[in-house]
């Protein structure tokens, strides 16, 4: 008998490393996947760190935000990915960057892997001739098990490489219709299922959250979709749903709380200088001793050094005289020097 696998049992708070980070983008051409993409994965680095590798599978399309004087996103480790478009072609793909330095990968787009060149359905179609060359009606069964194949080694990397690195991929959509529905008479009458990512479904039934960029939404996505297809194909986790709201494009703050998620890591304080200016503003619109002790409350909790700490007392002590209550005399006398001051 083999020896049973024995499993460890953690505490969920003890565990620092990163769950898996996967976000998916699917819409029409040119409603903004490619920028959006770009625009998360810069979030994401701003807590991950690292560099991030763009795997452009679109005929050099990415190089529009990446090159020239304009250029948006000029520090990418940019990826020529040249037909063919073949799964296990991403699967070496995966498992090349995943070996650099906290890496976050953008793949743009992965619909090329499905109807590209060398992709899923051509390889079907390839594995439909024998040994000798003969094209075999018969051997429909076997070709769809070859390219099935590949395909679920991709399924399988993208899984085991995802908690090593962050991934976003896009696919292009296309208008789906159910051919299968029956109206109430029986008859078939083609249903709208909406627009659906280009691709076989499993891939994006394992990210974290996929994302339709709908006709004329420039990078915005929408989140409560309505027909049938677009309702299967979005995943929006509960806790991405506070992330974005509606009507916002994706900009690079949506990607730094997504990490955040994954990296249970809190949003930083802000620098100790950036809290003394907030601090002293406070204290110059202060308008009571009240105002003035609770402001002090916090000045405690700062972690000044010397000169910091000179200063603050001294605006404070400004601040209790100025906020002091006043007896009649001194505020006539005050009011006499600016009535008459030059």
């Amino acid at each position: 008998m083999s020896t049973p696998r024995i499993f460890a049992i953690q505490d969920p708070a003890r565990i620092m490393d990163p769950v898996a980070l996967s976000i998916g983008l699917y819409a029409l051409t040119g409603q903004g996947k490619t920028e959006s993409s770009l625009r998360l994965a810069h979030g994401i680095q701003r807590v991950y760190g690292g560099n991030i590798y763009f795997a452009d599978c679109d005929n050099g399309r990415g190089l529009h935000f990446m090159r020239g004087a304009g250029a948006m996103f000029p520090r990418v480790n940019y990826i020529d990915f040249k037909a063919p478009h073949n799964a296990l072609d991403y699967v070496d793909l995966l498992e090349q960057i995943s070996r650099e330095e906290s890496p976050i990968l953008i793949i743009d787009n992965m619909s090329a892997e499905h109807e590209g060149e060398g992709g899923y359905l051509e390889s079907k179609e390839a594995a439909m001739y024998d040994k000798k060359g003969d094209y075999r009606e018969g051997r429909t069964a076997v070709a769809w098990n070859v390219a099935k194949s590949a395909h679920k080694q991709l399924v399988r990397a993208f899984v085991r490489v995802n908690r090593r690195m962050p991934i976003i991929v896009t696919w292009r959509a296309g208008e789906k219709l159910d051919w299968s529905h029956k109206d109430e008479r029986g008859k078939i009458e083609p249903e709208k299922q909406g627009e659906m990512p280009i691709g076989s479904k499993d891939l994006p039934f394992e990210m974290t959250a996929t994302y339709l960029l709908p006709a004329g939404s420039k990078g915005a996505p929408l989140l409560s979709p309505s027909l049938k297809g677009e309702m299967l194909m979005t995943k929006i986790p509960r806790w991405f749903e506070n992330i974005i709201k509606q009507g916002e494009k994706f900009s690079e703050a949506h990607g730094e709380a997504m990490a955040r998620w994954a990296t249970a890591k809190p949003v930083d304080p802000p620098p100790v200088t950036a809290q003394l200016d907030a601090l002293v503003g406070e204290l110059d619109a202060a308008t009571s001793v009240e105002d003035v002790d609770a402001l002090a409350a916090r000045a405690k909790k700062l972690k000044l050094n010397e000169r910091q700490a000179r200063f603050l007392s001294a605006k404070f002590t400004a601040a209790r005289v100025r906020v002091q209550p006043r007896s009649e005399a001194e505020a006539a006398a005050e009011q006499y020097v600016r009535q008459n001051e030059f």
